[in-house]
């Protein structure tokens, strides 16, 4: 992995307590985006706490951050970095929601 982006995201997201961590390289697939980075954490303040670190993370390697998506009662936070697509879930919503498995079905995406 040369991607120094990619490895300040997963340094942060482990940082902070986050688990269960992966990335997913779309690049072949989708050319809007590089990666999907998966997290999940205990408590929707954890997980706006971290969105709020990743945003710094990515504002510091100039990359723009075109939105966060989600709030204190949310379950799922987004954090859309361009090229950087990171998704905070709490507890449960990560298997509740099935991404990692939607995105695995399709051949195109290989998890890393």
């Amino acid at each position: 992995m040369e991607d120094k982006v990619l490895l300040e995201i997963l340094k942060t997201m482990d940082e902070n307590k986050a688990k269960d961590i992966t990335y997913l390289n779309v690049s072949n697939f989708n050319p809007l985006t590089e990666y999907y980075i998966i997290g999940t954490v205990m408590s929707n303040r954890q997980a706006l706490s971290l969105a709020n670190h990743l945003k710094d993370v990515l504002e510091e390697n100039d990359i723009n951050v075109k939105h966060v998506e989600g709030n204190q009662t949310s379950d799922w936070i987004l954090v859309d970095g361009m090229d950087y697509i990171i998704h905070i879930f709490v507890n449960d919503a990560r298997n509740r929601y099935g991404l990692e498995k939607i995105l695995s079905s399709n051949d195109i995406y290989k998890v890393e």
